[in-house]
């Protein structure tokens, strides 16, 4: 039986993104309050190909509360454009050694949008909490978790079944957290799928934080991403500059004032 879609989200972690939680910057304690963040324009399709980490980044940058493609100059945000940004992902996974014929890492996607002058920075949540904090009080975010053949289609209310075999991995971007849903007697994540408008309810999917917890705790990942821009190129002096200059303004002494000296003068003949 061929499987109904291609699901190629490859599992890489980077340890060093520990050091990186959105944690830091949401409140300890957030209400469970409904949140729901918008997500305009078509729902986009990957088809047949195993691209969901350009597709699920890219509904990220669709969706609010900075929506990029609102933004002067932005990009218009189709399927071509995530296919753009899937390939991206491919060759971040490259540079760091993982020679994958098909698929991309969440990582990957983040760092190719981030490269690309769309994210300047982006955080991880680790566990459902975080996940359910951050969409309540920071914006959306990229879910990459393992995919079983019950989750293929949602029932006629849109509900996600986990149940079955682990068929692959995946990658979505969650957009909205409903406490006690009277419809389905249970706290709610809307996640936004790129399977076109027959997935789900105009291709959303609802799924219970207690299967979404599950899911997580086998190799998954959230990653969010903390601004967003519409350039499509960064400064990377600019960036730089952006770093150094809050330090080279304290008082030093001995070898570090020499160094903060040297800096001081690289920003001034750069006039950042």
């Amino acid at each position: 039986m061929t499987a109904p879609r291609v699901l190629d989200r490859r599992v890489y972690f980077d340890e060093r993104s520990r050091a990186y939680p959105i944690r830091r910057l949401i409140p300890d304690r957030v209400a469970r309050t409904r949140k729901i963040w918008d997500v305009p324009g078509d729902i986009l399709d990957q088809g047949q190909e195993g691209a969901c980490v350009g597709f699920g980044w890219a509904d990220e940058l669709a969706a609010a509360p900075v929506i990029a493609k609102q933004l002067p100059g932005a990009p218009t945000i189709n399927n071509p454009y995530a296919m753009d940004l899937y390939h991206r992902a491919q060759l971040e996974d490259r540079a760091m050694g993982n020679n994958w014929d098909e698929g991309a890492s969440v990582l990957a996607g983040a760092k190719a949008v981030s490269k690309m002058g769309l994210v300047s920075e982006y955080r991880w949540a680790f566990g459902i909490d975080d996940v359910i904090d951050t969409l309540i009080v920071h914006g959306p975010v990229v879910l990459g978790i393992v995919w079983t053949d019950g989750m293929y289609y949602t029932d006629p209310q849109g509900l996600v079944n986990t149940s079955g075999n682990i068929v692959g991995g995946h990658c979505l971007v969650a957009y909205g957290f409903v406490p006690a849903d009277p419809v389905f007697g249970a706290d709610m994540i809307w996640w936004l799928n790129s399977w076109g408008p027959t997935y789900g309810i105009h291709g959303t999917g609802y799924i219970r934080t207690t299967d979404l917890a599950k899911l997580l705790s086998q190799q998954g990942e959230a990653c969010v991403p903390t601004d967003r821009a519409a350039a499509v190129t960064v400064d990377p002096d600019t960036v730089l500059a952006s770093k150094v200059r809050p330090w080279v303004t304290q008082p030093h002494t001995g070898s570090n004032k020499t160094a903060a000296r040297a800096v001081a003068e690289w920003l001034q003949a750069k006039r950042l």
